[in-house]
C-alpha cells in the first residue's frame, strides 16, 4: 500500500459514514484538473478549513489558495479512489413498484400512511448518495415504506437493520429480501417498550418515519440515538411534516432537539410524498441530526422516564384518546397482585450480570398492555421471571399470539396459562409458573434460552445443551454445541442476536431447530452411554 494509499484508508476510518464528503471532494479535484482551493470549495460545498485538512493528511503540500496536488498526485488519487457515480439498477423503481403492491395493508392505528414509490427511491437514492454506507450498518427503526430494502438495493455491502412492531410487515420483508438475495436483519419490538438490544449502540446511520405526534417523534428519535454507535458521522434522519399553520409543532419539534442537545444538520422540506396525509399536504420534510457530547445522557436521563403508550396520531394508542378504565372484572381477578410497567421486565430480564442484588420480583405481578400492538405480550411472558405468577392484560389479538404456535411453545416451557377473562375488548391473561423438572428435554432448553436473555443466542443455546448434556452425566464441548447449532436454519445473524428481538416468524424456526439439536444431544449421549470404553466428565450446571 503506497503512503497516499494508507493515508485515504486511515481517513476512511476516521471519517465514518462521512467518508462520502471526503471521496466526493477528491474526485471533484481530480475532474476540476485546477489547482484553486477556493474553486474548489465552491464547486463542492466543503469548507475552506475542512478542504485543507484533508489535502495535508493526505501528505499534499496545501496552502490557503493552492491545493499541492500535482499531475502525478491526481493520477495516483483515480487510481485509488471510485469517482465514476455507479447508476441506480435500472429495475430499482420496477422492483420496488412489485414489492410495494404486495405488502400486507397499511395498519391505520399505526400512523401507516405509505410514501409513495417515488419517494422511496429517492430516499435510497439520497443515503446511498451522502453517506458512505458499504461496510456500515443503517437501521430502520418501522419500515412500512420499504426503505431498507432500496437502500439494500443500492449498496449491496451495506449492513441493513429493521426493527418493526408489525410482524406481517416483518415476514413479508424477510420473503422479499430471501427472493433477492439482499440479507436484511429484521427485529421485532415495540420501541414503547424499549429498543432492540441487538441494535443499541451499533448503528452508523438511523432513518425513521415516526407517528406524527409530538411523542412519536421524540420516541422514535431517542430510540435512534440510542441504536447509533459512538463512530464519526453517526445521524438520524427522521421525516416529519404540518398543515400550512402548523408552525407552532415545527417549533415542538426543535424545542425537542435542543432539549435532547442534537445538532440540525439539514431540514429538506418536501422531501417525503405520501398516498395520503392529505392534512399535511401529503408531504413531510427531512430532517437530519447528529448527537452532541451531551446527547447520549440526556436521552439516557429521558429513558428513564417510561414512555407514554399513547405516541399515534389516531386510534386507541393515540394521543387524544382517553385512557379507559380497566372493567371491574378484570380488576377483580388482578386483586393483591402488584402492577409493574412492561418496559421494566424486558429492560431487567436484558441487563448484562452485574454486581450486588438481584432486581426482586412480587409473586404476583400484572401488566396492562391495553394499548400495545401485536405480540408484545408474548415477549413480556418471555422477560417476565419464571418464579412469579404474571398476569396480563391484553386484546385478543395479543393474546392468541402467546397462545398459538411457537408462541405457545416458549411461553409453555415456563408458565402454565389460562384465560381468566375473555376479550373483546380486554382480557385477562394468567401465567403460573411451571416446575422445570416436568419439562421434557426440549422445553427445558427453550426455557434455558428464555432465562438467559441477556446473552446473545447462540452462547445461551450452546450452554444451554452442554448443561443437558451435563444432566445426563455426559461431557460436552463448546465447539461440539456450536456444530450443532450453526447446522440448523437459524442465520448468523440472528445467532448473534438476543432471543427477545426475533420476529414470531423465526421463532417458529428456533423451535423446530432447538428440537433437531436436542435429539442430536440425546443421540450422542446415547451412543456414548452404550460405549464401554470411552469415558465422559460431567460439567457443572449453571442455571
Amino acid at each position: 500500500m503506497t503512503d497516499l494509499a494508507a493515508a485515504l484508508a486511515e481517513l476512511e476510518a476516521e471519517s465514518g459514514v462521512g467518508y462520502a464528503q471526503v471521496q466526493r471532494l477528491l474526485c471533484r479535484l481530480v475532474a476540476m484538473g485546477g489547482d484553486s482551493i477556493g474553486a474548489l470549495v465552491e464547486a463542492t460545498g466543503v469548507p475552506h478549513r475542512r478542504v485543507l485538512e484533508v489535502l495535508r493528511r493526505l501528505g499534499f503540500d496545501a496552502s490557503d489558495q493552492r491545493s499541492g496536488v500535482g499531475e502525478a498526485g491526481r493520477e495516483e488519487l483515480q487510481r485509488l479512489l471510485v469517482c465514476d457515480e455507479e447508476p441506480p439498477p435500472e429495475d430499482l423503481a420496477e422492483t420496488i413498484a412489485r414489492v410495494v403492491a404486495e405488502r400486507p395493508p397499511s395498519v391505520w392505528s399505526l400512523d401507516h400512511v405509505p410514501a409513495t414509490e417515488a419517494t422511496i427511491v429517492e430516499r435510497a437514492r439520497h443515503l446511498a448518495g451522502r453517506y458512505a454506507l458499504a461496510g456500515r450498518h443503517l437501521v430502520c427503526l418501522g419500515d412500512h415504506d420499504f426503505t431498507a430494502l432500496a437502500v439494500k438495493l443500492l449498496v449491496p455491502g451495506a449492513t441493513v437493520s429493521v426493527v418493526d412492531i408489525d410482524e406481517r410487515l416483518l415476514a413479508y420483508l424477510d420473503a422479499v429480501s430471501e427472493r433477492l438475495g439482499l440479507g436484511l436483519r429484521l427485529y421485532a419490538a415495540d420501541l414503547r417498550l424499549g429498543l432492540s438490544r441487538t441494535l443499541r449502540e451499533d448503528a452508523d446511520l438511523v432513518f425513521t418515519d415516526p407517528p406524527y405526534s409530538l411523542d412519536g417523534v421524540d420516541l422514535f428519535v431517542r430510540r435512534g440515538v440510542e441504536a447509533l454507535a459512538d463512530r464519526p458521522g453517526a445521524s438520524v434522519l427522521f421525516c416529519y411534516g404540518t398543515a400550512e399553520r402548523g408552525g407552532e409543532r415545527l417549533l415542538d419539534v426543535q424545542r425537542l432537539l435542543v432539549r435532547l442537545h442534537l445538532v440540525l444538520e439539514a431540514l429538506l422540506p418536501g422531501f417525503n410524498r405520501y398516498h395520503g396525509a392529505h392534512a399535511i399536504g401529503a408531504t413531510s420534510a427531512l430532517w437530519v441530526v447528529r448527537p452532541s457530547k451531551r446527547t447520549r445522557a440526556t436521552v439516557a436521563a429521558a429513558g428513564a422516564r417510561r414512555a407514554d403508550a399513547r405516541i399515534y396520531s389516531r386510534g386507541e394508542a393515540g394521543r387524544e384518546s382517553p385512557a379507559p378504565e380497566l372493567p371491574a372484572e378484570i380488576l377483580a381477578a388482578v386483586g393483591p397482585a402488584d402492577w409493574v410497567d412492561a418496559a421494566d421486565l424486558i429492560e431487567t430480564a436484558t441487563q448484562l450480570p452485574h454486581h450486588g442484588q438481584r432486581r426482586r420480583w412480587p409473586d404476583a405481578m400484572a401488566v396492562d398492555l391495553g394499548r400495545f400492538y401485536g405480540s408484545s405480550a408474548l415477549r413480556v411472558l418471555m422477560a417476565a421471571p419464571s418464579g412469579a405468577r404474571l398476569l396480563v392484560v391484553a386484546d385478543a389479538r395479543a393474546v392468541a399470539v402467546a397462545r398459538q404456535g411457537p408462541g405457545q411453545r416458549l411461553v409453555a416451557a415456563r408458565f402454565a396459562t389460562e384465560t381468566v377473562v375473555e376479550p373483546p375488548p380486554l382480557g385477562l391473561l394468567s401465567a403460573i409458573p411451571v416446575p422445570p423438572g416436568e419439562l421434557d428435554d426440549v422445553a427445558w432448553v427453550l426455557r434455558y434460552l428464555q432465562e438467559h436473555h441477556a446473552a446473545v443466542l447462540r452462547n445461551a443455546w450452546r450452554e444451554a445443551l452442554c448443561v443437558l448434556a451435563a444432566r445426563r452425566g455426559e461431557a460436552c464441548t463448546k465447539n461440539a454445541a456450536r456444530s450443532l447449532i450453526d447446522a440448523t436454519a437459524m442465520r448468523v445473524p440472528e445467532l448473534g442476536a438476543h432471543l427477545l428481538d426475533l420476529p414470531f416468524h423465526r421463532l417458529a424456526v428456533l423451535v423446530g431447530a432447538v428440537e433437531q439439536t436436542v435429539e442430536q444431544t440425546v443421540e450422542k449421549a446415547t451412543e456414548k452411554a452404550e460405549d464401554p470404553v470411552e469415558k465422559t466428565k460431567a460439567i457443572p450446571r449453571r442455571d
